[in-house]
């Protein structure tokens, strides 16, 4: 049992040292291009790296959250907090990498709608599902 806890604990700590390992170099690619695009141009072939480079640093986050939530040691508090603002903030943020495909985005949301949860757990389910809902919408 003890051999499997300390595979376990082992495997946890490479997760997390090879994500923050990997959101390094995409960093640094999404600078250069930055400065590809003032020199260049070439701006929706750019748009389209850095949405690939976006959505792998959104694979990076949740391996990490991922990895926290399998821990004893993160804290699952509950607070209050302004749901509607969440949700805004994540469709916005969301939306400038999905640009290409041209979706008209009507949104349907209160002001002040406040919710008692993680708030960490909570955004990581509006970011999944905003982002699913980009991804599988057909263009236009």
């Amino acid at each position: 049992m003890n051999k499997i806890y300390v595979q376990a604990k082992s495997l946890k700590n490479f997760i997390s040292n090879a994500s923050h390992e990997i959101k390094t170099p995409l960093m640094e690619i999404s600078s250069q291009l930055d400065l590809i695009s003032m020199k260049y141009g070439a701006k929706q072939e750019i748009s389209q790296i850095k949405s690939t480079i976006k959505n792998m640093n959104s694979l990076i986050e949740n391996l990490l959250f991922l990895t926290k939530i399998q821990s004893s040691s993160t804290d699952f508090s509950i607070e209050k907090f302004n749901a509607s603002n969440l949700v805004n903030s994540c469709i916005q943020k969301i939306e400038s990498f999905y640009t290409n495909k041209k979706i008209n985005i009507e949104k349907k949301i209160h002001d002040d709608i406040y919710l008692s949860s993680n708030y960490q757990l909570f955004e990581v389910l509006v970011k999944n599902l905003v982002e699913n809902a980009f991804k599988y919408t057909k263009n236009n």
